[in-house]
């Protein structure tokens, strides 16, 4: 059950590059790999623009989860094919 003190706990608000942080620390934390996306707007146009601004954010996140993994565990990109 999702309740009003567990949404407050992990809403996430602020600047498109304050909420990458927030989700990518958030991720990192709890392990999180699903991400609600709550768009309450009774104009669909203005729906579809919400999610599709959600979506680069989430993106940018992911962008920096990929960059935190690797510079904690560089062989994850070490290349397997060596050149000859």
């Amino acid at each position: 059950l999702i309740d009003d003190d567990l949404l407050r706990r992990y809403q996430i608000n602020g600047t498109p590059d304050q909420c990458a942080v927030a989700i990518n620390e958030l991720a990192a934390a709890h392990s999180v790999e699903i991400l609600l996306v709550d768009v309450l707007s009774t104009d669909i146009e203005e729906n579809v623009q919400l999610l599709h601004e959600t979506y680069d954010i989430v993106k940018k996140a992911r962008k920096l989860t990929s960059e935190t993994n690797a510079a904690a565990s560089p062989l994850i990109h070490e290349n397997t094919h060596p050149t000859e």
